[in-house]
């Protein structure tokens, strides 16, 4: 079933709503439960494609192997189906009987060509907005489950893996996990929902580069009591959550037990609370710039393409990482990816290195070893997601360069080649512990945005910018902390 952006395929009679009017009054008005949705059954439905649709007033009872289970949908994938589904809305989907309804259902099923769905249940009136039940895995993107009990509800034995998905204004929970779940979210927004953004009663979780924000009075992320849950959450923003007082973005129960990785977070200005850092053990964290997860909610990511390359460095392409070193035993390990060695911005790499050496000589080296931290350089332009410029990602100890967005910006600005120089000095100086420098009256390889090739010329500096007073002010600093 494809539909296109302008047609609404709908299969209720009394939605007049899209396609124009088609039925007499006297049939009633549309309600959810009108009729039972759409379902995906056995590996004969592998080959069907549901794209550009709505799914309005669905979910009367559904039935499986002939029985009616304790649910109801409006999308249904059932016994080892998988098929290609995107974007499609699910609205208004509700069940009478006692039967809890979900927007999306997913039972003894591993789809993995899921994308592009938008599900709101309209204030709780959808107990789930997406369900994983029965041994289930899904794969899925760019989908949002808005305005039910729970957005995301993963029974035990489940597996959901999530990038760049939304789970938002749900009344109880954005993520309901249970134990003997296994949760993966990537890039994606859980926020202002009413009690809690994840609620996790075990099983083991990850959660990189969300968005968990605003949420209720039981927190950012709530573990119940008699809980031994393990979760990983770095790279996100947790902050604001806790309802009025807004300080519990971590709540842990006094009887749980849960193992939590938090090391990496925008944890606001004032970082996480004593209560935090006791209870869970997070001592070592850090506070990393905010981020931008997606774009589901109105909220677009830079692109080096729309911006000149000083800009975008200067709003997004350079991470300040304060006064965390990548260093070891004394010494900054790095090497050039195997891939990169004979590509054009390797050159640079070892002039880079010589602008710190020559300050303190011999502490930025060449890995010879595997038994040290080796911080790579790297071109990461084909892979997913790239940055919009250079970033140093404290996940993987790479520097990670998008040089076909430098490329493009070399030639349509008239940079030189050399001007790489400056990117990866910049980079490795936050390897080293050094954060941006501020003072706008003075040229530093850390300021945050480098100088155009013009200015440098003006400036008599084509070689590139040398370290100044402020960039050797802050590497003596973060010196004495090696």
């Amino acid at each position: 079933m494809i539909g296109s952006h302008t047609l609404t395929i709908t299969v209720d009679q009394k939605d007049d709503d899209f396609g124009g009017k088609t039925h007499n009054s006297s049939r009633g008005v549309p309600s959810a439960g009108d009729w039972v949705g759409v379902r995906f059954y056995g590996s004969g439905a592998n080959a069907s494609t549901l794209k550009n649709v709505h799914i309005r007033y669905a979910g009367r009872a559904a039935y499986i192997d002939n029985t009616v289970v304790s649910a109801s949908a409006g999308l249904l994938f059932a016994n080892n189906t998988n098929p290609t589904v995107n974007d499609v809305t699910v609205m208004r989907t509700a069940s009478g009987s006692g039967l809890q309804s979900s927007g999306v259902l997913v039972y003894s099923a591993s789809p993995n060509k899921i994308s592009g769905i938008t599900q709101n249940g309209f204030g709780g009136q959808t107990t789930f907005g997406l369900r994983l039940s029965d041994g289930a895995t899904l794969n899925i993107q760019n989908s949002r489950f808005d305005g039910n009990a729970r957005g995301l509800y993963a029974r035990s034995g489940t597996v959901a893996t999530v990038s760049d998905g939304g789970f938002c204004e749900n009344t109880e929970s954005g993520i309901y996990a249970e134990n003997g779940s296994f949760v993966t979210a990537t890039s994606s927004v859980i926020s202002t929902n009413t009690m809690s953004g994840i609620r996790v009663f075990g099983g083991t979780h990850n959660f990189q580069n969300c968005e968990i924000v605003g949420n209720g009075s039981y927190g950012g992320i709530d573990f119940p009591s008699t809980n031994n849950a393990a979760v990983t959450i770095n790279g996100s923003n947790l902050v604001g959550n806790g309802g009025l007082q807004g300080s519990t973005n971590l709540n842990v129960s006094w009887l749980t037990t849960p193992t939590i990785n938090a090391e990496w977070n925008y944890w606001g200005e004032d970082g996480p609370s004593d209560e935090e850092t006791t209870a869970v053990g997070i001592a070592n964290w850090h506070n990393l710039p905010r981020t931008i997860p997606n774009s589901l909610y109105g909220e677009a990511n830079l692109s080096i393409n729309d911006v000149t390359l000083i800009s975008a460095l200067n709003q997004m392409g350079l991470t300040n990482f304060e006064t965390t070193h990548w260093m070891d035993g004394g010494y900054l390990n790095y090497k050039i990816d195997d891939a990169d060695v004979s590509k054009d911005y390797a050159k640079y790499v070892y002039p880079a290195t010589a602008l710190w050496n020559g300050y303190k000589p011999g502490v930025i080296r060449e890995a010879i070893t595997s038994d040290n931290r080796i911080i790579t350089i790297k071109d990461v332009s084909n892979e997913p997601d790239p940055p919009p410029g250079a970033l140093t990602n404290p996940f993987t100890y790479q520097i990670e360069l998008n040089m076909a967005a430098f490329n493009n910006h070399i030639q349509v600005n008239n940079f030189p080649q050399s001007f790489m120089k400056d990117v990866i000095a910049h980079e490795l100086g936050h390897c080293l512990g050094l954060g941006h420098n501020e003072d706008v009256n003075e040229f530093d390889v850390m300021t945050e945005g480098l100088l155009s090739y013009q200015q440098l010329t003006q400036m008599n500096r084509s070689h590139g910018i040398p370290l100044s007073r402020n960039d050797k002010a802050s590497y003596d600093a973060a010196y004495k902390e090696y």
